[in-house]
């Protein structure tokens, strides 16, 4: 396999890790500990990946003068995003924050994957925290589980979530760097106030949540279209006025049909999976 790459894939992939006491076992080590999981098609169960010198585009934000990226490492709060073309086959990656100079690009893999697939246990910055430390970031993702839970429930006739949880989310998520997945938060955001009728800040939260959605889902993002319509006519949008007297939350618990068309929304939907 590796005869057949080009001298400088070679050469790429000789910088990988992996182990073994034989060259078929190294590279086999060396394979198996730096590829990912990449879906070729709608309807297929897709394959693995090996990509050591993907692009990585900085206009989102504007961060890094190089475009080469020589190594991805995990972290739990990861500062990029980044999906499989499986038109192109390529990788293609961008920033969800600012990097400094000099610092690690982090993607975020399960504790499991990390110890039985790629061979180590994660030491990362957040799980490096001093107890006081991991205890405040513990007590904050229960907070955003528990906003979570309150905003996308539809069915909720008495004491419904407020715009005040939805800015909560949104600052959690901020205060815990999660910005690889804040497309979540300002959905809820978007969603929440735009129950309330209040279509300026539904279309805001909307903007934000489509300029993180793109880069982290790709161009094929299920919701963009559900998301676009919220960002530019918010009142058409479902969602519009649900939570006030008469709006559809407050019949939704009473109406099966309404309910089964709420919960499949496009970005209802998603959110559920995700989540």
């Amino acid at each position: 396999m590796v005869d057949h790459l080009p001298i400088k894939g070679r050469e790429l992939f000789a910088r990988q890790h992996g182990v073994g006491d034989t060259e078929l076992e190294w590279v086999a080590s060396a394979f198996d500990r730096n590829v990912f999981s990449a879906s070729q098609d709608d309807e297929g169960e897709g394959g693995f990946a090996f990509i050591p010198e993907p692009a990585i585009y900085p206009n989102f934000p504007p961060v890094v003068d190089a475009l080469q990226l020589q190594y991805l490492n995990h972290g739990c709060r990861p500062n990029v995003a980044f999906y499989f073309d499986d038109v192109t086959l390529q990788l293609e990656m961008y920033a969800v924050r600012d990097i400094a100079p000099g610092e690690e690009l982090f993607d975020s893999f399960r504790q499991a994957t990390l110890q039985h697939h790629y061979g180590f246990k994660c030491g990362c910055s957040q799980c490096s925290l001093p107890p006081w430390g991991a205890r405040v970031s513990d007590d904050r993702i229960l907070k955003i589980k528990e906003l979570t839970e309150k905003l996308a429930n539809w069915n909720m006739t008495q004491d419904p979530p407020t715009t005040a949880m939805a800015e909560h989310l949104v600052a959690l998520y901020k205060m815990e760097h999660m910005y690889a997945s804040m497309d979540q938060a300002y959905t809820f955001a978007a969603l929440t106030h735009n129950s309330y009728g209040e279509v300026d800040k539904a279309s805001m939260y909307a903007t934000l949540a489509i300029s993180y959605g793109m880069y982290i889902h790709g161009p094929d993002w299920p919701s963009y279209q559900a998301h676009a319509l919220l960002e530019s006519d918010p009142q058409s949008h479902w969602s519009h006025k649900s939570r006030l007297p008469g709006g559809q939350a407050f019949y939704v618990a009473n109406d099966n049909k309404t309910a089964k068309a709420l919960m499949q929304s496009t970005i209802f939907t998603a959110l559920k999976e995700e989540l």
